[in-house]
């Protein structure tokens, strides 16, 4: 499903106009949270290749070579989004993009893939979601006060 999605946004990013301040963040977003799915991706096929028993996968071969097939197409496809925005748009904004939607979307699929919220309390739950909050926050407003520079602008000319 996570696949679709990417896809389809790509697509959005590929084919329609969006304003620059949605745009600027599409590419780097979407690399990030694709490579986050290599985690738990990567997490799979270490507990299927660490479970083989007499030499026979424990896992159903085909979602077995799913995954593989996924993890490596990931692997290659995220990097050649990610290169995208770095073409547009500033390196220093991307990269900043590109962790926060990767360490989210990591964090969020292991909550989703391992039941994680499930042991934690209302109050834990509550500070999480507040610590996911900041973090849109803050790269909100470092997106503000890094603002890109055109070749016909110099760094002294902004305020």
């Amino acid at each position: 499903m996570n696949w679709i999605v990417f896809i389809l946004f790509y697509l959005v990013l590929e084919n329609i106009t969006l304003p620059k301040s949605i745009q600027r963040f599409g590419y780097p977003f979407i690399a990030g949270a694709l490579g986050a799915q290599n985690v738990c991706m990567g997490k799979y096929i270490a507990y299927g290749v660490s479970t083989i028993q007499d030499g026979c996968l424990t896992l159903r071969p085909d979602n077995f070579c799913a995954a593989i097939i996924l993890c490596l197409a990931s692997i290659i496809i995220h990097v050649i989004w990610l290169n995208k925005g770095l073409e547009k748009y500033d390196a220093y904004f991307c990269i900043i993009i590109y962790q926060t939607a990767w360490f989210m979307f990591t964090t969020i699929s292991g909550i989703v893939v391992y039941d994680d919220m499930s042991v934690l309390s209302t109050t834990e739950q509550l500070i999480f979601a507040m610590g996911l909050i900041t973090a849109i926050y803050g790269v909100k407003r470092i997106s503000v006060v890094h603002k890109e520079t055109t070749p016909d602008e110099s760094p002294s000319d902004e305020p």
